[in-house]
């Protein structure tokens, strides 16, 4: 079952304008790329590294990783975002497209209560069909030793109704057999969250290990990487924040093949909706 979720963090550090929130969320992917969230109750961040990595081992750095889905909804996506032959291509952003169509042709009371987690759970719940219906088609789905974890993870940010920007997650998970179990292999959940009044949260995706590093300020180069940034009274919630955030996991992460390339970003805030801060050009949307 869908649960909202407000404001579920954990304050890091206190700043003369915003404070520091961090989501304890479990739901990240470990894949290859990396997507950074700044969000606040009036102004969002949305930032991608560009490379995308083939089966045959290859990469090009060409990924439009971050969408403008409406000029009010932005939409990334971390994990396993594609798979299948060209005809009948599974595709993490077309679903999101699908979520909205559905949406406006739908007069379900729940998506004028709360649109971001209607979105959220119809994508999700159409992405676990996808994947479910592949698996039995022979789609190999690899999993770590964990049980339950997330293959696939979509970000909706948008502005809703009452000006405030939100984010929704709908992480969809894949519960490996086991002996004498039978269930649905793919499932998903979603949660929707608004971040309080004078709060920064900071949400990566991917790749995340450098990005909570210097986010949680858990290393002494972090700490002297914040101290530097705020010593030239650089904004944390900026575009150029999110980009430095991205630029690190891409200089630091030891493995060079899953992240690289061109950084896009933009920004939504809600008297101005989506403005691209960075776009490459084959990412020219909608």
């Amino acid at each position: 079952m869908s649960k909202v979720f407000i404001a579920m963090s954990i304050v890091l550090l206190m700043m003369p304008e915003l404070a520091i929130q961090q989501s304890n969320s479990d739901a990240h992917a470990d894949v290859g790329t990396i997507i950074v969230l700044l969000i606040s109750k009036d102004k969002a961040y949305l930032a991608a590294d560009s490379r995308v990595g083939h089966e045959n081992g290859q990469f090009d750095d060409h990924g439009c990783k971050v969408i403008e889905v409406t000029p009010k909804l932005l939409f990334a996506a971390a994990g396993r975002v594609a798979f299948g032959p060209h005809s009948s291509r599974f595709s993490a952003e077309d679903e999101a497209y699908s979520a909205v169509r559905d949406a406006m042709s739908s007069d379900l009371g729940t998506l004028k209560n709360e649109p971001m987690l209607s979105l959220a759970a119809d994508w999700g719940m159409k992405v676990a069909m996808q994947f479910q219906t592949a698996y039995s088609n022979g789609l190999t789905v690899l999993a770590s030793d964990g049980r339950f974890v997330p293959i696939v993870q979509g970000i909706f940010v948008s502005v809703d109704d009452s000006n405030s920007v939100k984010y929704a997650e709908a992480p969809v998970y894949y519960d490996p057999p086991r002996p004498g179990f039978r269930g649905m292999l793919f499932k998903s959940h979603s949660e929707v969250e608004e971040v309080p009044e004078g709060y920064l949260n900071i949400q990566d995706y991917g790749q995340t290990g450098i990005v909570d590093e210097f986010k949680n300020l858990s290393t002494s180069r972090a700490r002297e990487d914040r101290a530097a940034w705020l010593g030239e009274k650089r904004e944390l919630l900026s575009s150029e924040y999110a980009i430095h955030l991205v630029e690190k996991t891409i200089e630091l992460n030891p493995d060079k093949f899953v992240v690289g390339g061109p950084i896009d970003v933009a920004e939504i805030t809600p008297s101005n909706g989506v403005h691209w801060i960075r776009r490459k050009d084959e990412c020219r949307q909608p």
